[in-house]
C-alpha cells in the first residue's frame, strides 16, 4: 500500500509477489456482564453455516477468565463474567462506519437475538467493555494476513531481513504471535552468522 517503500524496490517486491497474502482488518473486544448468560464459546456472524471460522471470515466469543481469588481486586471485578472475541475478515464489514459505542450496542442486540433473549439479557447486564481496532493502529494496520509459506522467506542480498507472523518458519503458524516470534529470530540468527 506503498506506506512502506524500499530503494531499490525489485527485491523486496519479489518478496511480496512470492507470498501474497491479504491483511485482514479486525477488531479484538472484551465485554464485561454481571451475569453468565452463555454455556460456551459462540459466533453469529456466518449467516451460510454454523462455522466460526472460514477462508473468509473468523470471529468467535469465547470466555474469559476474571481473577476472583485477589481480596485487593474491587469487588465489581469479583462479580464479573468476561467474553471476548476476535473478529477479522469479512466479519467485520457488517461495523464498517460504526463509530466504537454503536458497534458495542450492535454486538448486544447480536447476542440478543443470538440467544433469542426477549428480555436482552446482554443488554440488561453489560457492564463494560475495552475495544481495540487493530486495522486502525498506525504500526500495525490490521489483525493478521490469511496466507503464509512454510518455507519462511530468504533474505535479500544478506541486506534486508524478514520476519513476522506471515513469514513463519514453522507450519502451522501463520497469524499467530509465536509464529512472528520464530521468524524474527531466524531472521536475527541469519544476521548474526554474517558477523
Amino acid at each position: 500500500d506503498e506506506v512502506i517503500t524500499f530503494t531499490p524496490a525489485e527485491p523486496v517486491a519479489s518478496i511480496v509477489e512470492r507470498h501474497p497474502g491479504k491483511m485482514w482488518q479486525g477488531y479484538k473486544i472484551f465485554m464485561e456482564f454481571t451475569d453468565k448468560f452463555w454455556t460456551e464459546a459462540f459466533c453469529f456472524w456466518n449467516e451460510d453455516d454454523d462455522e466460526c471460522e472460514t477462508d473468509y471470515l473468523e470471529a468467535m466469543f469465547f470466555e474469559q477468565p476474571v481473577r476472583r481469588e485477589n481480596a485487593t481486586r474491587s469487588s465489581a471485578l469479583s462479580d464479573s463474567y468476561m467474553l471476548g472475541a476476535y473478529i477479522v475478515g469479512d466479519a467485520v464489514d457488517q461495523y464498517e462506519g460504526m463509530d466504537e459505542a454503536e458497534m458495542v450496542k450492535t454486538l448486544i442486540v447480536q447476542m440478543d437475538k443470538y440467544f433469542d433473549d426477549k428480555n436482552g439479557v446482554a443488554a440488561r447486564t453489560y457492564k463494560r467493555h475495552l475495544l481495540a481496532n487493530w486495522t486502525d493502529e498506525p504500526f500495525i494496520r490490521g489483525a493478521y494476513t490469511n496466507a503464509g509459506t512454510e518455507e519462511g522467506v530468504q533474505n535479500v542480498q544478506d541486506k534486508v531481513f524478514i520476519g513476522g507472523e506471515a513469514f513463519s518458519v514453522k507450519e502451522d503458524y501463520h497469524g499467530w504471535v509465536h509464529g512472528a516470534f520464530y521468524s524474527g529470530e531466524d531472521a536475527a540468527n541469519q544476521i548474526i552468522s554474517l558477523m
